[in-house]
């Protein structure tokens, strides 16, 4: 939809997790100039050193504003979203002319959140990413975009997400909340193959789950340990 082009510059934000360090090496592999945020120094401090990212500033707040705009002050071709209410709202005003916006997060659209044309008045578009309806409404670009991936990792052009947590299937939950807690970095895998053990679903969870806005699940999911 985009069409990523060498010397293009790219906000990504919350960049620590599984989608956000291959979106961080496709733009890299391409040529484009890559931005990011993410919550914590440690995680900032991984994207520096583990991800090669020059700029990197914080997801919790808008700090990261003033920072891209005293980099870039005609503002970033690509913003890649995760983060949600003013945190997006001030990510829009980010953009370039011609800028693309795209959203992979799910709590704005749920929330039926508005937002201002007037944000996208200088030829800017706003993509909302649902790969499980992409995929049945469109399985042959699924599949041209996952071989495309593929090749890549094959071509060493790609590396695999650094850590990755394998869980077996009585750890669901704890998988779940790993991946809740805000603090993580990397890709939670749990193993549904080669595995002795039978997959805990619908138990209950006697540990304090984590709330707020910066959690990826519901409670009720973490509790159950189902999607």
């Amino acid at each position: 939809r985009i069409h990523l082009r060498r010397g293009q510059t790219v906000l990504i934000h919350a960049a620590t997790g599984g989608a956000g360090q291959i979106c961080i090496q496709y733009c890299q592999w391409i040529g484009a100039r890559v931005l990011a945020t993410a919550g914590t120094e440690e995680k900032r401090r991984f994207l520096r050193e583990h991800c090669g990212v020059e700029y990197v500033f914080n997801s919790r707040d808008t700090s990261f504003v003033n920072g891209v705009r005293s980099i870039l002050p005609h503002g970033v071709d690509v913003v890649i979203n995760s983060l949600s209410g003013i945190l997006l709202q001030e990510s829009i005003k980010l953009l370039a002319d011609h800028g693309h916006f795209v959203e992979w997060g799910k709590r704005d659209v749920f929330d039926k959140t508005q937002l201002s044309m007037f944000d996208f008045r200088s030829d800017c578009s706003f993509h909302v990413i649902d790969l499980v309806s992409l995929s049945q409404g469109h399985p042959d670009i699924c599949s041209a975009m996952l071989q495309e991936m593929i090749d890549l990792l094959i071509q060493g052009k790609l590396k695999a997400i650094e850590p990755t947590v394998v869980y077996e299937p009585s750890q669901v939950i704890d998988a779940f909340m790993r991946s809740n807690s805000g603090q993580v970095m990397g890709k939670a895998v749990v193993r549904l193959t080669n595995s002795n053990e039978s997959l805990c679903l619908n138990s209950v969870h006697h540990n304090n789950l984590p709330e707020g806005n910066n959690i990826m699940f519901p409670s009720t999911v973490c509790r159950q340990g189902t999607i």
